[in-house]
């Protein structure tokens, strides 16, 4: 019960961000950022499963997400229920010169022409960490007689953090200034998750606005005038085209996509074309 009420805050939250009349583009912002701070990639959590078994509330509910598809659907059920009135599809598509593929999400933006987000990229955004044992007991790169993590949150501080005495802790400095300049402030937290949780304060303010997402790669361009492919990274390096192979105004539920793709390959193979 209390997951499914989890869920249920997530969407009215992002129904809360649907005014005053924002654009497309600000709504792809804003519902990757509430990602950003909801969601978290752990495959096996909390539970194991297929990329196409879950819905997007039950995604929703688990607060994480095993790939692409789950993220594509995580961020088309925030996005409808925030912003019904603007136009997305759900998109699945295959590589076109090897195996895998990639989920998407397209949508029409203010200007009236279509690009896709690349919703499994929400774990880039900024302010996004999550610290561990290792990482606080590995050597700073600047200071290698120091161990813990210095992050960077602009227009906002620098924060050093380290574990010593038994203690995690949470130094505070002036932007661009650790270990040289005044400590502004500083805290200790009795466990990695209490530190984790008062990070989440500062990633929460960083700014994220489509001109981000776009210029790091996160906003996709359609490859052909046919809005049939785009240019995504080969899981084996480099750029590779990825043909879409089906496009839903409503999440396909239950999915399918497993046992549409190799018709959907097939065909391709014959003809160039999918349907």
């Amino acid at each position: 019960m209390r997951s499914l009420i989890v869920a249920a805050a997530i969407l009215s939250a992002g129904a809360a961000r649907a005014a005053p009349g924002p654009t497309p583009e600000q709504g792809v912002a804003r519902v990757m950022t509430r990602m950003r701070a909801s969601l978290r990639y752990r495959p096996e959590v909390p539970s194991p499963r297929g990329p196409h078994e879950w819905s997007a509330r039950r995604i929703l509910a688990a607060g994480t997400v095993n790939g692409c598809v789950e993220s594509a659907k995580a961020f088309f059920a925030l996005f409808h229920e925030a912003y019904p009135s603007f136009k997305a599809a759900y998109l699945d598509s295959f590589n076109a010169a090897g195996d895998g593929g990639h989920a998407a999400v397209q949508v029409t933006g203010s200007d009236g022409r279509d690009f896709i987000v690349d919703a499994a990229a929400f774990e880039r955004l900024p302010g996004r960490v999550e610290l561990d044992e290792a990482s606080l007991a590995a050597p700073v790169d600047i200071r290698k007689d120091r161990a813990g993590r210095i992050l960077q949150f602009p227009g906002r501080a620098d924060v050093f953090l380290t574990k010593a005495g038994g203690a995690y802790r949470m130094l505070v400095y002036p932007l661009g200034e650790v270990f040289d300049g005044p400590v502004r402030s500083q805290k200790s937290f009795r466990t990695v998750a209490e530190l984790n949780a008062a990070l989440g304060d500062y990633a929460a303010a960083v700014p994220v606005d489509f001109a981000f997402l776009r210029d790091r790669g996160l906003i996709l361009p359609f490859a052909d005038p046919e809005k049939a492919s785009f240019v995504y990274l080969d899981p084996a390096g480099g750029l590779a085209r990825h043909v879409i192979y089906s496009r839903f105004a409503s999440l396909p539920e239950a999915d399918d996509a497993e046992a549409r793709e190799p018709a959907a390959r097939e065909r391709y193979a014959r003809t160039g074309r999918v349907d």
